[in-house]
């Protein structure tokens, strides 16, 4: 095996001189189609076995060298076994091991093998020129490479490949392609062939599993919040970055809800960004970031009494699918009693309120949806605590009263609130904490 010297892997370049070593650490992740949520690509065939170690007159050639009569061998017998024509391949991963005599042979190879009864040039790449040679690592990294192709709609290209090397009649002639520049392909059959210096050789036949998005199904009017962790705050504010760079993908929003909903050791540095989508680009409204130093808060609902109802305080959450849900329940309630729910919480009426009544189911309903959106998102306090008619929201929150018992309890506390001979009398709001109002010094006589 040869190692460049420039730290270049010139795969199928004229000027190919070995490649440069790397490491990689990679895994795949293989399960059936019906249990799988998220497909890159399908596994149509795999085969690996050992072929040959050249002899030669000073004895075995260890390295990636192959005779062609084996290497075609083996390939041919691949395509017998996987039932599949080898000119519906559109796109060969090589393995590319920029040693000038091992490159010459594998890419005839193709060319017999693939390129037989071809309409189209067969386009042809190696991983190896972008990443090095990684050992045992780099069957999957082509893999790899194959899979980010089939996600993207564009395979990526050859590095350090000025000039093709023209020894190989079929890349002379245009049969070969060899990719030098980024290439969009069909996403269907891909092949990935691999070599190793113990006389082993590998190839996998893979076929594309794309699904074009139809966002249109996600459309929603409610800015979406995202939240993201990282080992620094660069790594979170580059995540962040790349959201707004792009169309709102509810899709790959749900991945990272998915990453990032339960704590990753390590990441010490936290952030969220709230994106919304104004004239067909996304923008952000909102984004934070900071280190986290990794205590547990205690975490309170804390539900409001009487005076915290306001105008249309209900409009904009009932935007959210689940707050809407809320209220319908609600309002089935209601509405043989007379009480329009969704009106209460959603008028513009500044007379509203006036109505005591009205604020007491207008606090409780608002009070049960947010709690129900809350559970949905998996938010579980660590206390509870409410003053007035938020204690029936504590109630709720505890699982002690149903939606329909807090909205029925709220609605007979106002009815009773409406219904009492007016009593005169007056209250004082002190804005003073119990530090100012507490008696310091007493004496007991």
């Amino acid at each position: 095996m040869s190692l460049c010297a420039d730290g270049k892997t010139k795969s199928f370049d004229q000027n190919a001189d070995g490649n440069a070593k790397s490491e990689a650490i990679n895994v795949l992740f293989l399960q059936k189609a019906k249990d799988a949520l998220r497909i890159y690509g399908e596994v149509r065939h795999v085969k690996c076995e050992f072929t040959q170690i050249v002899n030669t007159e000073t004895g075995p050639r260890y390295g990636f060298y192959r005779e062609p009569r084996v290497l075609s061998n083996f390939i041919k017998n691949f395509y017998e076994e996987a039932g599949v024509p080898p000119n519906a391949v559109e796109y060969v991963e090589a393995f590319g091991s920029a040693m000038a005599d091992v490159d010459k042979v594998e890419l005839e190879v193709i060319d017999e093998i693939f390129c037989k009864d071809r309409d189209d040039s067969l386009m042809v790449g190696s991983v190896m020129s972008n990443i090095g040679y990684g050992e045992a690592a780099s069957g999957i990294s082509a893999v790899t490479k194959v899979l980010l192709g089939y996600h993207k709609g564009l395979l990526a290209s050859n590095l350090h490949c000025e000039t093709p090397r023209q020894d190989v009649e079929a890349i002379r002639d245009g049969r070969l392609r060899i990719l030098t520049d980024h290439a969009r392909f069909g996403r269907t059959y891909a092949a990935v062939n691999g070599m190793s210096v113990t006389g082993v050789n590998a190839h996998v036949l893979l076929h594309g599993y794309y699904k074009p998005k139809d966002l249109s199904r996600y459309k929603c009017n409610i800015p979406r919040l995202v939240t993201i962790s990282g080992r620094h705050e660069s790594a979170v504010k580059k995540i962040i970055d790349d959201l707004k760079s792009r169309p709102v993908d509810p899709e790959e929003l749900a991945m990272l809800h998915n990453v990032y909903k339960t704590k990753i050791t390590g990441h010490m540095a936290r952030g969220f960004v709230i994106l919304d989508t104004q004239a067909n680009s996304t923008v952000s409204l909102h984004e934070k970031m900071d280190y986290f130093d990794d205590s547990k808060r205690p975490l309170w609902f804390v539900y409001s009494g009487m005076g915290s109802q306001w105008v249309g305080m209900g409009t904009q959450l009932m935007r959210i699918p689940i707050f809407a849900a809320a209220i319908e329940r609600c309002d089935r309630v209601l509405a043989p009693k007379g009480i329009n729910i969704v009106d209460i919480i959603t008028s513009e009426d500044k007379t509203t309120f006036d109505n005591i009544l009205h604020s007491f189911v207008g606090i409780a309903a608002i009070q049960i949806g947010l709690t129900d959106v809350l559970h949905a998102l998996g938010i579980v306090p660590d206390k509870i605590i409410g003053h007035s008619v938020g204690e029936l929201g504590c109630a709720y929150a505890d699982g002690c009263l149903t939606a329909e018992e807090m909205i029925l309890s709220a609605y007979s506390r106002g009815l009773v609130s409406v219904q009492t001979p007016f009593v005169r009398g007056s209250m004082a709001a002190v804005g003073l904490g119990y530090h100012q109002v507490l008696i310091q010094q007493f004496e007991i006589t």
